[in-house]
């Protein structure tokens, strides 16, 4: 009998001690999952806030006048490949008269310009931008990236600035253009449409004439033309 007893306490002792283990474990199991979901949170937030990298955007007074954005003043969803990563749906604003994308902070009215060598390209309303910044360029900055192959086709958005004293105040109004650029062989040159670009690709021409003729087109091609012109040089050239 006292053996039993014996037996039975001892038995008694290590289910216990295995409960003991066994809720030590859990409690250690628990506490690694939070501080995982911790790290992995505070790691998400520091991804987060290097997309606000930048320096603080001040709005044009009431003295300019017309639109110095892509599309409109709206922001806009925008995907942005910036610092290294990539960040979707940012609200965005592509100011082409400053050169730069600005994004608002958060829920705040804040706004950040953010650093242009820092912003490798960004995708706004459906159109892709790629930071330039070479020699060849006339100009380093935002191109629209129209056609991308062995060639590629650019386009160039300036904004400039006339005074309007027509009502007594001087007024700074704001004047959009756009240039395109073909790259081809490392080098960039503006074009000003498709007899222009033609003459860039005078090594196919006999080839690239028949495709126009084929395909019912003239030398006045709008974007869309001119990009899959090139997809045919591109193919033309192996």
């Amino acid at each position: 009998m006292p053996g039993s007893v014996k037996s039975q306490s001892v038995l008694v002792f290590i289910i216990t001690l295995a409960i003991a283990r066994s809720a030590s474990a859990q409690t250690s199991s628990v506490e690694n999952i939070s501080a995982y979901l911790k790290a992995s949170y505070y790691r998400e937030m520091a991804g987060q806030l290097r997309v606000y990298n930048g320096i603080k955007y001040v709005d044009y007074n009431a003295y300019y006048v017309g639109n110095a954005y892509f599309n409109n003043t709206n922001f806009q969803n925008t995907t942005l490949y910036y610092d290294g990563s990539k960040f979707e749906n940012v609200p965005a604003l592509y100011d082409m008269y400053r050169e730069t994308v600005v994004v608002k902070y958060k829920d705040t009215s804040d706004k950040i310009s953010l650093i242009n060598a820092k912003l490798d390209s960004f995708n706004m309303s459906g159109h892709r931008f790629i930071h330039v910044d070479e020699e060849g360029t006339t100009k380093p900055g935002f191109y629209e990236l129209l056609y991308e192959g062995k060639t590629q086709l650019l386009k160039k958005y300036t904004v400039n600035i006339e005074d309007d004293k027509s009502e007594g105040v001087t007024k700074h109004r704001f004047y959009q253009n756009a240039t395109y650029y073909l790259y081809r062989n490392g080098v960039y040159s503006s074009i000003s449409g498709g007899s222009a670009l033609l003459s860039q690709l005078k090594d196919k021409r006999k080839q690239l004439n028949e495709y126009l003729s084929v395909n019912k087109l003239g030398r006045k091609l709008t974007e869309e033309e001119m990009a899959k012109l090139l997809l045919y040089y591109d193919k033309l050239n192996g």
